[in-house]
């Protein structure tokens, strides 16, 4: 061991450089979410979504609808108006939900089905209704 003792230094841990990013360096989405309550404010004949009450009472498992949207500080893309569908995989406190997408975005194509997604009950324009 000691003919080489540089190799002992270049596998030693080195303070402050771990495998996790700093939380400075967490990943921002590429999107944004329209608000579904103000647009729907804003355009009450054209565009309608759930009651307010049935936003905030979904449960895991449910399936529901939001819009992303490009940043307004980001350059355009080729689409708008995508609405993918998130299935619910936990409610938070708020309320707030965490789903996973459940559909390949066409115009944010960095995203995948299963890529987590939060948001609030704002963020809802549609609730899936499985009526077997």
């Amino acid at each position: 061991m000691t003919r080489f003792p540089w190799i002992v230094l270049l596998f030693a841990a080195v303070p402050g450089c771990d495998s996790k990013p700093p939380p400075s360096a967490a990943r921002t989405p590429p999107y944004v979410l329209v608000d579904g309550e103000k647009r729907a404010a804003d355009h009450p004949a054209t565009f309608e979504i759930p009651p307010r009450e049935k936003r905030v009472a979904c449960k895991v498992g449910d399936l529901v609808k939001v819009i992303p949207e490009v940043p307004p500080d980001a350059p355009p893309r080729s689409h708008s108006g995508e609405r993918p569908r998130i299935l619910l995989k936990e409610v938070l406190p708020g309320p707030r939900y965490l789903g996973a997408l459940d559909n390949d975005p066409a115009v944010f194509k960095e995203l995948k089905v299963g890529d987590p997604i939060e948001f609030g009950p704002e963020h809802i324009i549609q609730i899936w209704v499985d009526e077997k």
